[in-house]
C-alpha cells in the first residue's frame, strides 16, 4: 500500500479498510475478542486489537477490559483506528456491518471516510424484516388509511398471496441478484429492487418504459429446450412462482424495498461496485474454529494463540496493538 501510486485507489493514502470483531465464543458472555482491520482489495491483513475481560495473571501488559460484551466492537475499532492514524493512514472507504458505535469510532477518526455496509448483513436484515412484517395482518399508512391481510382473523391458505416463508428466501436471493448486477450504479440497484417490488412479484415482467431484465419474458413450454434464450419450442410467458397479491403485504413488501433501496449508496461503492466483510469474517470462522479449545480466562495465552493463528492466516506483513514478545 505504502509503495503504491498515492493517488491510486487502494493505496495508503487512499486506503479501502474493512473491518469486524470476533467473540472466542458465540453470545453475550465472551470473555475474549478480536477486532481487526484488513484491506478490502487484497485481503491483507493490517491491524488488530485482543480485548480481553477476565484475568488474573500480569504477564500482560495491557489492562483487562472492563466493558461490556457488547461493547468490545467499538472499543477495539478505537484502539486500532488510533493506531493507523499514528501511521498516518488515510481511510478513504471503509467496510463494516450495521454497528452503529463503530460507525462513529471511524468517523471521529476519520471524518472523511466514507462509510459503507456489508451487503450480505443488509440482505440478512432483509429477510429478517420481512418475516416480521408476515406475522403481521394490518398497518395503518402514514395518511391515517388502515390495510388490512386478506387472511385477517384466519390461517394463511395456501397461494393466498401473503408474505411466506419461501417469498422472503426469494425476496432474498432477488435482493442480493440486485446488488450484484447494478455493478458500480446506486441507482440502477434501487431501480432494480423497486422493479420486484412493484412488478416482477405482482406477476408483471413488461411494462411501459421497462421489463425483468433478470429472466426471459418467454420460458421453455417443453421441458426440452437447453438455453433459455434461444428455445427450439414455441415457449410460453414467464410466471412468478411467488406472487404478492394481499394488499397489506404487498404495501408491507413494497415499503421494505423503499427502506433499503434508500441505502444505495452505502451499499455500492462508484468503482468497486457491491461490498461485503467477507474478508474479515471468513478469517474469524477460521480463527475461531482454531481457538475453540482454548478457554483459559488468562489474557495472556489468548492473545499468544491468537497472534499465531492470525500470522499463519495472513501471507503479509502486519501491525498489532499488542506486542509480539513471548
Amino acid at each position: 500500500m505504502q509503495d503504491m501510486d498515492q493517488e491510486k485507489l487502494g493505496s495508503w493514502q487512499r486506503a479501502v479498510t474493512c473491518g469486524d470483531a470476533v467473540w472466542l465464543t458465540r453470545g453475550s458472555f465472551s470473555r475474549n475478542c478480536t477486532y481487526t482491520v484488513r484491506n478490502y482489495l487484497t485481503g491483507a491483513l493490517l491491524y488488530y486489537c485482543h480485548i480481553c475481560q477476565k484475568g488474573s495473571d500480569n504477564l500482560c501488559q495491557d489492562d483487562i477490559y472492563e466493558g461490556t460484551s457488547k461493547a468490545a466492537e467499538g472499543f477495539g475499532a478505537n484502539e486500532v483506528l488510533k493506531l493507523m492514524v499514528k501511521d498516518q493512514m488515510n481511510v478513504e472507504c471503509h467496510i463494516q456491518d450495521g454497528d452503529s458505535t463503530s460507525e462513529n469510532v471511524v468517523l471521529k477518526h476519520f471524518p472523511l471516510c466514507r462509510v459503507l455496509r456489508c451487503g450480505n448483513h443488509v440482505a440478512k436484515n432483509h429477510a429478517i424484516k420481512l418475516d416480521k412484517l408476515r406475522k403481521l395482518k394490518e398497518m395503518t399508512t402514514n395518511d391515517g388509511v388502515r390495510v388490512e391481510c386478506y387472511c385477517k382473523g384466519k390461517k394463511h391458505a395456501k397461494h393466498c398471496g401473503c408474505l411466506t416463508e419461501k417469498f422472503i428466501r426469494n425476496a432474498k436471493a432477488s435482493f442480493q441478484m440486485c446488488l450484484t448486477n447494478a455493478g458500480t450504479d446506486p441507482n440502477a440497484f434501487s431501480e432494480k429492487l423497486m422493479n420486484l417490488a412493484l412488478h416482477h412479484f405482482q406477476d408483471e415482467h413488461q411494462w411501459d418504459g421497462g421489463q425483468c431484465d433478470f429472466h426471459p419474458l418467454v420460458v421453455c413450454s417443453c421441458g426440452s429446450c437447453t438455453d433459455k434464450y434461444n428455445l427450439k419450442c414455441q415457449g410460453k410467458p414467464y410466471k412468478s412462482d411467488q406472487v404478492l397479491k394481499c394488499p397489506f403485504h404487498t404495501l408491507a413488501y413494497k415499503l421494505e424495498c423503499q427502506e433499503k433501496a434508500g441505502l444505495a449508496d452505502v451499499l455500492i461503492h462508484p468503482e468497486i461496485g457491491k461490498v461485503t466483510t467477507n474478508p474479515v469474517e471468513a478469517s474469524h470462522n477460521v480463527l475461531v474454529q482454531k481457538l475453540e479449545p482454548c478457554t483459559s480466562s488468562l489474557p495472556r495465552f489468548y492473545q499468544h494463540r491468537s497472534h499465531s493463528r492470525l500470522h499463519d492466516l495472513s501471507f503479509y506483513k502486519t501491525w498489532s496493538s499488542v506486542p509480539l514478545d513471548s
